[in-house]
Formats: C-alpha cells, structure tokens, sequence
C-alpha cells in the first residue's frame, strides 16, 4: 500500500494549491477488512465454476470483494462483487478452458478491500480436472451429430459430409450448473467459448471422420495441399480452388501433396504427367501461379510475377501472357467458358519465346460447332491490349481471324475474333492445339489437331426418341410438337435436379407440358449444367425466322436477360440467341423473376438494374427490331436503340416480369409490352 500513499499524497498536495481546500482527505490504510471464508469448492472442470461463500467486515465502508483465478501465477480469470455493507457474500469464478494445460492445481485468491484501499487476501488451492463425457456433439446448422469418445480426449463421427462441410462443437451439461462448453472458429483456429462455424474442408465429399481432441483442440480435416513445397491457400470467394505462386523451370518435376491426383485432369498446356505421379512444367522458366481446382479435380496454372499478380503481354517482345476471352472454349470444361468478361480470361501458356498455346477438345471443352473468342493482352479489362485483325493473322481451312465488316473491306467477321469457317467444324473428340507465334509486332494463330479423345456418351431419350450427341455434354433432337403436347424424358437421372425452360414447358405429373403453337422444335440438353433448351426450327433442323405475317420465331440477344438465370446472359452472340416462344401465332412471351447481375437464382431472367437487349428476324444479325416496325407499350423500358430499363427505373428484385412481342399484324407492325405479372 506504500506506492498509492506516496502517490496520492502529492497530488493532494497539488489539488490543494489549485484551491481545492475544501476537498476531503484522500485516505489510504494497509488494513484490510476481516473476511472468513464459509465455503469454497475444492474441484471445478475446466469451462466450469468455483463457487465461493465469503463473510466479511470492517469499521470502514467496504468496497469489493474480488475472486481471482491464477494458473502458475498467471491471472487467468476474475470475479467482482460490490460489497457496501459488511455481510456474506457469494459468486461464482468460472475456469477458463484452455487448450494443453493438464489436470493440476490452480490458486483461489480472495481479496476483500475497502474504501480506503485496505486489502485482505485468503488463498485457497482448487483441483481443475479437464472434462471427458462420454459424447459430445456437431453441431451443424439446425442439425446435430454425436461424436463418441474414441481414446483420451480425442472424439470422433462418421458420416456422409460436403467437400466443405461447417459446424462447431458442444458438450452437453458438464456439472450441477448446467455448464456446457462450445468450441468454435476465432483468429483461424478452433477455440472454446465460440459457436462461429469452423470452415473443415476434405479432398472429396462423401463418407469421412470429423474429429476434434478437448485437450489440444485440434480438429479435422482441414486439407493442406503443397505444391513444390509451397503451401496452397484458398482462393477468394472459392470453397475449392487453391492457389500457390511457384517458380518453375521448363521441364523440371513438382509434385502435390495432399491429394491424391493419379485420376485428375491436369491442363496439357502447362504440365504433362510423369509415371511417378509428378508434374513436369513444360512452360519456360518464370513465376506462375499453379491452381488446384477439388471439386473439378483439375490442375492448371496462370503467367504471373512473384508476388501473383497477373502478368500482362509486351505487343514489342511477345513476352508475358495472353488470355483467351468469348465463347466455345472453356478450361476444364466448356462450363469455364469465359464469356465475354476480361477477368475470366483463359490464360495462354508460354512454352517458347513469343510462342502460347492453348488446347480445345472438341465436345468436351470446346464446342465442335462453333466458336467465337479473340485474345487480349491483360485479364483486368478490354484494352490497352487487343488482338484485331490488324495484328493477328491466320491461314487455316478451318479457322479464321475476323478483319471486320464486309462494307469496310474487311470478312464480315468483328475484327479479332477467331471463327469457324462456314460449313466448317471440328471433329468431335479431336484435340486441337492453338498457337499463338509474336514476331515484330504482329502475331500468327496456327491450329493443329495433335490427338483424339473419346468422348462419354449417355443415352438420353425424349418421348422413346434417342437425342443424338454434339459432344461431351450437348445432345439434341428434332421434333414435331403440338401445343399441349406432354414431353416424357428417361436416362436424365433425379429430374428434379434439372432446369427446363419454363416459358417453353409446365411441369406436370406425368411429364412436361408444352406451351407453345405447332411446330418444328429442336430440344438442346446440357448434361453439365442439366439443362433443357428449346429453339423453332424448320423441318431440316435449320433455325427458323419470323415471317412476313410475324409467325415463326424471334430471337433476343442482349445484356440483362438471361435463363436458366442472369449468370447465364445471352449476350450478343450471333447463332447462339434465344428462341422466344410463340404461345399464340404472332405473339411471343418471356417471363420470369427480376435478379441481380451475379448470384442470381434459378429462375431470375431480367435484371433489376440494366437491361440492353432486343429482338431480331433470325438467330443473328440482319432484320431486327426498330423504331419503324416496333411500337413500345411500357413505362418500365425504354426504345432509345435498344430495349432498355426507362430513366430512373428499377425492377423490384424478386417479382416477375413478361416480355410480350406481338407480331399478329405483321412482322412491320409490331406491338411490344413489358409489365409486371400479375
């Protein structure tokens, strides 16, 4: 008590010549209150209480009475009780539960004190026991898993999990007072007094243990992938794709470890596969971003610089990389495809000075039919870097570069964009390598098919007509439909896992029902992405146009719309718009939910916030919807060129909108509304 008296007296002193002299005397004691302890428990669990009965009094007004938990001298946890009125007391200090401290003996100390800063301590000497029940439990959401005690502390369930399932762990009641303890994520680690979820993550979804150890919380599995000896991390906004920066050298060996990879698809334009498992670089010597994707079970890799950023091409010397951007080629799949968004770029791998490539397989990750995409220097938007027409050349009987429109002496075809000629395709399940080779300024686009691939089949049929297949994922079938018409499909597994065109069909009890007029239908099913299109067409399989009469089939293509949802936009991709249905001759009907652009759900096809869009004669362009021949019946969208959302609108996210082009007085006299559905 010596130091607060030798402090306290000179700031008295200061107070005082300050003109305070009327303030009272700031008294101090080394005299505590006189305390009897009536009872305290002599063993408490970790995560538990001691409870404690104090009687204390003084001829001073008393102030607190403190209970103070000391593990080895250290202060681990601390009670307070106000004490004005001499009396018993009592309260409750709770054990911390802390990880990797054995059963032992921790310290009670119960100090008393009064106003005048007098203190009283009795110590006392508690046995802490670690708790181990029988059970305790995952908790997952609104469900919880038993986990039985297998050996000490470590406890253990078995069950049928996600990749990456979520949960926290509790005991049940642990004493007398109902304790119960809770262990959850906090810092990147798993700790007591938590319920946040633990982010576990496996190699594969299926049957796995859980575990978790009550004394050094330690919990599994927690999947640790090392790529060359550098660990992977999770990527932003992803629950599978890991990433690690690595320098490589061209032809040298790396391995993973973590998983195991002997059935993976591994990208051949960056690796090939050794006999003892490892991946040999076959790209030059530089820095490089390897991705692990685990649900694609995919290996890949991106140009990048040390620190990971992306690398941008140099158009002088034809070094660092180029990205693939459009449609009809996707890595691992043609599910990742890119579209026409820079970010999503395919990267092109360097495999020689001013010489990338990147690899298609016809019906499996590029479309055998059709393609349209064209390479840019940057993954982060469309300039500085673009590779036009005036920049890539190439002389292929299959493949051509666009030079730009046929009025300005160019192909027809927009400048840079790599095309199939016309009539022409690739051979399903051959692999075509495509070589980009820079030289002085300007670039060469070779193709080469380097192998075959068999494709998997599946045998699909609608209304006992087997659908024929495109490629890895894509089958079709023409057929004559009537309105009316109940559509029975087999071989597509769980139907309820799929999505079929609500604007063309109606689920009912025995199959789906079809809504539009007579005609010649073709049905386009992705096995992928399970889903089910539909397109008019002619009796040869030909894409259908609308007639003079305005009978037939229209076509959209545009931002902000979009089906099975806005994650799937139509764009303005020239034979690839979609077919609207005609329910009534002449009259063509869209509906469905207002959505973000991003995350939207099944189901959500405009938009809340920007539309650009408008119809056309045929799947591409030439006769097209205008002012002339178009009379707009909305105060939600606008005609200013295209359709798009009037000024100061916005759709109410979540409500249903219809799109209705009535062309029942001829294909020049057309009446378009968009409303609200009621």
């Amino acid at each position: 008590m010596k130091i607060l008296k030798y402090i306290a007296l000179p700031l008295l002193a200061i107070a005082t010549m300050v003109g305070c002299q009327d303030d009272p005397e700031f008294r101090v004691t080394d005299q505590g209150p006189e305390m009897t302890v009536v009872s305290v428990d002599s063993k408490a669990n970790f995560g538990g209480n001691i409870h404690f009965e104090v009687t204390m009094s003084d001829k001073r007004p008393l102030s607190t009475l403190k209970a103070q938990l000391y593990f080895d001298d250290e202060l681990v946890k601390e009670t307070v009780i106000r004490t004005k009125t001499n009396g018993t007391y009592e309260g409750t200090v709770q054990v911390p539960f802390i990880a990797n401290i054995p059963n032992g003996s921790a310290k009670l100390a119960l100090v008393g004190q009064n106003i005048e800063f007098g203190l009283t301590t009795i110590e006392q000497q508690i046995t802490v026991e670690r708790p181990q029940p029988e059970k305790i439990f995952l908790v997952m959401k609104d469900k919880e898993l038993e986990m039985t005690r297998k050996d000490g502390y470590l406890y253990s369930v078995t069950s049928d999990f996600p990749q990456k399932p979520k949960g926290y762990f509790r005991t049940g009641e642990l004493d007398s007072d109902g304790t119960i303890a809770t262990f959850g994520w906090q810092n990147g680690a798993v700790a007591w007094d938590s319920t946040a979820e633990i982010p576990f993550s496996n190699a594969i979804a299926g049957e796995y243990d859980i575990t978790f150890n009550m004394l050094t919380f330690e919990a599994s599995p927690f999947l640790k992938l090392m790529f060359a000896g550098v660990e992977m991390e999770l990527m932003s906004g992803s629950d599978s794709r890991y990433a690690a920066v690595v320098a490589m050298q061209q032809n040298s060996t790396y391995t993973l470890e973590g998983l195991d990879i002997s059935e993976w698809t591994i990208d051949p334009d960056w690796f090939t596969r050794e006999a003892d498992g490892s991946l040999k670089s076959i790209v030059l010597n530089g820095n490089y971003r390897v991705i692990v994707d685990t649900a694609a079970e995919y290996i890949t890799a991106m140009t990048c610089d040390a620190a990971g950023q992306a690398a941008k091409f140099d158009t002088a010397t034809g070094k660092g990389a180029l990205y693939l951007v459009g449609e009809g080629l996707g890595k691992p799949n043609l599910a990742g495809a890119p579209g026409w968004t820079p970010e999503n770029g395919l990267c092109l791998a360097p495999v020689a000075d001013g010489v990338h490539q990147i690899t298609g397989i016809a019906g499996l990750t590029m479309k055998a039919d059709g393609i349209n995409f064209k390479f840019f220097g940057q993954n982060d938007g469309w300039g500085p870097v673009e590779l036009k027409g005036d920049m890539l050349s190439c002389e292929h009987d299959l493949v051509l570069v666009g030079t730009g429109a046929a009025a300005d002496g160019g192909n027809g075809v927009d400048s840079g964009n790599i095309q199939l000629k016309e009539g022409k395709t690739f051979e399903p399940g051959g692999i075509y390598k495509f070589t980009v080779t820079w030289n002085g300024g300007t670039g060469v686009l070779s193709i080469e098919k380097v192998g075959t691939a068999e494709l998997p089949k599946e045998d699909l049929k609608i209304n006992g007509t087997t659908l024929e297949q495109a490629d890895a994922a894509n089958y079709s079938g023409v057929f004559a439909l009537k309105q009316g018409d109940v559509l029975v499909p087999s071989g597509f597994g769980d139907l309820s896992a799929w999505w079929a065109d609500t604007n063309y069909v109606e689920a009912t009890a025995t199959g789906l029902k079809f809504k539009p007029v007579d005609g010649n239908y073709k049905i386009m099913v992705n096995t992928d992405a399970k889903t089910v299109f539909f397109k008019r067409v002619n009796a040869d399989g030909s894409d259908a146009t609308m007639a003079d009469d305005g009978s037939g089939a229209i076509w959209l293509m545009g931002w902000g719309v979009g089906a099975p949802s806005l994650d799937n936009q139509f764009a303005w991709n020239p034979g690839a718009a979609y077919c609207m249905p005609e329910i009534e001759k002449g009259k063509y009907v869209f509906a469905g939910l207002a959505g973000p652009e991003k995350g939207s759900s099944i189901g959500q096809y405009w938009r809340f916030d920007y539309l650009s869009f408008k119809y056309f004669h045929q799947n591409g362009w030439g006769g097209e919807m205008n002012a002339e021949n178009t009379t707009l019946n909305s105060t939600l969208v606008a005609m200013p060129g295209n359709i798009e959302l009037a000024s100061g609108v916005k759709l109410e996210e979540g409500k249903a909108y219809i799109l209705i082009i009535d062309a029942s007085a001829g294909k020049d006299n057309v009446v378009m509304s968009f409303t609200a559905a009621e």
